[in-house]
């Protein structure tokens, strides 16, 4: 999707390109004796100050609220100019330096038409600096400057209302796209930058702390976390060099190609704007007010922590000896005279069901059924009840009287465990759903 967006966004800027070389003289010098020189000379011009432009906008970038401030500033006068160019107004804005070449130096001309007056350039710099990545502002200028190519003869057709029109809506666009950048670094946003995010990252709690492991590749994927929650994140660079920049916390990791640990402890709601390398991406976390209910989150998908596919009990870093817990079957208690009852199938492979789906405050009755009884699985150890349990063929029907947060089973030996979760409600529950809560809800499991 956002290849996609990138397509169109380049599309649009050559496309404004093209109206300037139809509208504004000033782009276009006349007495030039090789076309070819000239177009060449714009080629190698305006993705040069591209370049220059994204790195002082990665400047702008982490020196929030400043940087935040005058970006917006500039918004204010790229809407001045715009709206010069509607019939209401005096076209009265002329930016930058005449240099309406009359010069028969193609190439010179071509390599100082970055200079032109042209009111569809300047709004177009000030959209690279906007943007704050050296690489992709000076793409967006190169292909202004493929947009505007001169060709000697082809402007024998004559549609200028409809270019004044497509202009001006360009003018618009690309004025909304400076404010909005500007804003977003200062961390204020006119509307949540979530809105158009189909998948989250939601970070593991453990003991009231979040964990997070990702790459610098995934990072377009939206970050959401708790406030008040300390978040370790481990993050890992692609190459040697890759940076972090959070400019809230004054803040720079150097990846190397490896994990590099960052921690945040946020108290306030909202958003913490970052960037990468000399302004690569432009990332957002969102900071909820309360610990983070991941089913009620507005996200085609909400991704998990990147910390595997095992989870552990509360009990895990005092007992070394309580194994990995797959989520590979999960069972939901049903409900009868105001108890709750469960079978657990106990067998050579483990526990079937591994996870364990019951209603909160609701007196329970997990019956553990002795299928297939071996030395290592007829033990059982419950941390949290203090149980040692050891169960014969048939039914062992345990009472769980009160319960009221998760908690672990697993075998004498750490071979095979299981978790038994606890929820309000029962009606809908899925393993996907069973699966986010134990990772990304509970506070016992990560």
């Amino acid at each position: 999707m956002i290849i996609i967006i990138k397509i169109v966004f380049l599309l649009l800027v050559i496309l404004m390109g093209f109206l300037a070389n139809r509208l504004e003289e000033h782009l276009t010098p006349t007495h030039i004796e090789n076309t070819l020189l000239f177009n060449l000379g714009k080629i190698i011009s305006f993705p040069i100050i591209g370049v220059l432009l994204g790195i002082l906008g990665f400047l702008l970038k982490i020196n929030q609220p400043i940087g935040g401030l005058i970006l917006s500033i500039i918004a204010f006068g790229t809407l001045i100019l715009s709206l010069s160019h509607l019939p209401l107004f005096p076209q009265i804005i002329l930016i930058g330096l005449h240099s309406h070449h009359h010069s028969r130096k193609s190439l010179l001309a071509g390599l100082l038409n970055i200079f032109s007056s042209s009111a569809s350039l300047h709004l177009i710099m000030f959209i690279a600096l906007a943007h704050g990545y050296y690489f992709e502002s000076g793409v967006i200028l190169l292909f202004f400057a493929l947009g505007s190519l001169y060709i000697p003869g082809r402007k024998f057709l004559n549609f200028n209302k409809l270019y004044n029109i497509l202009q001006i809506i360009l003018f618009i666009i690309a004025t909304a796209f400076i404010l909005f950048k500007g804003l977003m670094y200062s961390e204020i946003f006119l509307f949540s930058p979530f809105e158009s995010r189909k998948t989250a990252v939601v970070p593991e709690t453990l003991n009231n702390i979040q964990y997070l492991k990702s790459d610098i590749s995934t990072l377009d994927n939206r970050i959401i976390i708790s406030k008040g929650y300390d978040l370790n994140w481990m993050i890992q660079g692609e190459k040697k060099g890759d940076t972090i920049y959070i400019p809230r916390y004054r803040h720079r990791s150097i990846l190397n190609s490896g994990y590099q640990t960052i921690v945040i402890n946020e108290n306030k709601a909202g958003f913490i704007y970052f960037t990468g390398r000399l302004g690569r991406g432009d990332y957002v976390i969102k900071v909820f007010d309360e610990q983070i209910d991941v089913f009620s989150l507005p996200y085609k998908k909400v991704l998990d922590s990147g910390y595997g596919d095992d989870i552990h009990g509360e009990d895990y870093i005092a007992d070394q000896n309580v194994p990995d817990i797959k989520i590979n079957n999960f069972g939901v208690s049903k409900l009868s005279s105001d108890k709750q009852y469960i079978e657990i199938e106990i067998t050579k492979n483990g526990f079937n069901p591994s996870v364990i789906v019951l209603k909160r405050g609701i007196p329970a009755v997990l019956n553990f059924i002795g299928a297939d009884l071996t030395e290592e699985n007829k033990r059982v150890i419950m941390p949290s009840y203090n149980e040692y349990l050891e169960f014969s063929s048939g039914e062992n029907p345990i009472n769980i009287p009160d319960p009221l947060i998760d908690f672990i089973f697993y075998s004498w030996k750490g071979n095979y465990g299981g978790y038994v979760l606890i929820v309000e409600d029962l009606d809908g529950m899925t393993i996907e759903k069973a699966e986010r809560q134990i990772r990304m809800l509970n506070v016992n499991g990560i």
